[in-house]
């Protein structure tokens, strides 16, 4: 019997040895032998013990074999954990791999006095995959609305796909709850917050993470957030479930994200397709990516404030940051301050003047400085109503001009202060490429 042969049937012989350990122990003290589904049945202390109902359960001398194989025979032992510097060898297999793998069949399984051969056989090619990689993977799973898909649609690492009907009824349920703790499922974990939006499909971004690269909520789903808001979707989205894949890895347990911003009222969904998929996905990858907190460049910030912008559904609020999103991009590393609505409006007439008129750009742009001035720096005054009309046309400006100059820029560069110069002196258009 070859090395991978012999794995596998202790593989197998392990997980039911656990199994049926586990059976007669809830049969000793007079416990059911079956859990609710969603309810985990084992839980770890994070240190290495296991426990079920209160009582400990030790799941070590049935895997330890297990664990010594594997040390053997891969590299699973000599990995560096991010905050692990105790575990090495046989035991870092034992903490971070046949341990949680365990763990995971006994509380995958409905009722523990069957076995279940094909989850083994789906674990053990888990753990394939996982001896076999170069790196940690993580799962990011947006539940969303405002989009129509039919089908699964994959780009990148990256899938679109509907809900399926017991998941529509999960999220169903999840509105109508009070109770606000994580829920597992085998395909789709929900977060804690609610709202009262459509939910219509499930966004899954997989990302690669170092060995010694510590779990965290990812940063890349808010670039494919903004990628298809840039798109002209109206995204509703439910806070990041962030984990680790496979589950089991990241001892089950999903991360949360931070709150999106998220369009709180009713939108029709928009139709996508996988050409347009992949434009949107790729767009993403294009971007630097930003998390909102920490040390962020100009660039990080800029996103964020456009996220945010077309995200939220308070008008003076989305507007506002539209136009920092503007201002970032348009007058972005730009030293001298004088006449910076004047810049602003010029410098984004010629930025997007292969696309649009340059004189009504700067129309535009030069309405949405001064709405943004109002805002920020108030007045007691009485506007007139054209200037709440032009106000009106500023909000929609903002997000309409904000798309395209965000689209050009992370395609083509930046605009560049010399290039904007080049262009206005010689009327032609510098920046059709960019930097």
């Amino acid at each position: 019997m070859n090395t991978d042969s012999e794995i596998k049937e202790l593989f197998k012989s392990s997980l039911e040895s656990a199994r049926q350990a586990l059976s007669q122990q809830l049969q000793d003290g007079g416990k059911p032998l079956t859990s609710t589904p969603g309810s985990p049945m084992v839980h770890t202390d994070y240190q290495g013990g296991f426990s079920v109902g209160g009582e400990p359960f030790d799941l070590r001398p049935h895997v330890s074999e297990l664990a010594a194989k594997l040390d053997d025979s891969s590299d699973l032992g000599r990995r560096a954990w991010a905050g692990d510097q105790t575990h090495r060898g046989v035991s870092a297999v034992l903490f971070h791999y046949v341990g949680p793998v365990a763990m995971h069949y006994l509380n995958a399984l409905p009722d523990l006095s069957k076995r279940d051969d094909a989850e083994i056989e789906r674990l053990y090619q888990e753990l394939q995959g996982v001896i076999g990689a170069e790196s940690n993977f993580d799962i990011s799973q947006l539940v969303i609305g405002g989009v129509s898909v039919t089908e699964e649609l994959t780009h990148r690492g990256i899938s679109l796909r509907p809900l399926t009907t017991d998941e529509s009824q999960r999220v169903e349920a999840r509105r109508q709850s009070q109770d606000l703790g994580l829920q597992h499922g085998q395909d789709l974990i929900l977060p804690t917050w609610r709202s009262q939006w459509e939910p219509t499909a499930l966004l899954e971004i997989r990302s690669k993470r170092g060995f010694d690269e510590a779990e965290g909520p990812p940063a890349f789903p808010n670039s494919v957030l903004l990628a298809f808001y840039l798109y002209e979707f109206d995204i509703c989205a439910l806070g990041i479930s962030s984990f680790a894949s496979p589950r089991w890895t990241g001892l089950g347990e999903g991360i949360h994200g931070a709150p999106l911003p998220i369009t709180l009222e009713h939108t029709v969904p928009k139709p996508v397709d996988q050409e347009l998929f992949q434009t949107i996905i790729d767009l993403a990858f294009e971007m630097p990516e930003f998390a909102g907190y920490g040390e962020e460049d100009s660039h990080q910030l800029l996103l964020m404030n456009a996220l945010t912008g077309l995200g939220v559904r308070s008008t003076d609020r989305s507007f506002i940051d539209c136009a920092l999103a503007l201002e970032g991009a348009l007058l972005g590393g730009i030293e001298n301050n004088d006449e910076l609505s004047y810049r602003f409006a010029l410098y984004g007439s010629l930025f997007l003047q292969d696309q649009l008129p340059p004189k009504e750009t700067f129309k535009r742009l030069k309405g949405i400085y001064n709405h943004r001035s109002f805002l920020v720096h108030g007045s007691r005054r009485r506007r007139s109503a054209s200037t709440r009309r032009e106000a009106a046309e500023a909000v929609v400006d903002a997000r309409k001009l904000v798309r395209m100059v965000l689209i050009k820029a992370i395609h083509n560069g930046w605009p560049n202060e010399e290039d904007i110069k080049e262009a206005a002196f010689s009327g032609a258009s510098a920046l059709s490429t960019g930097h």
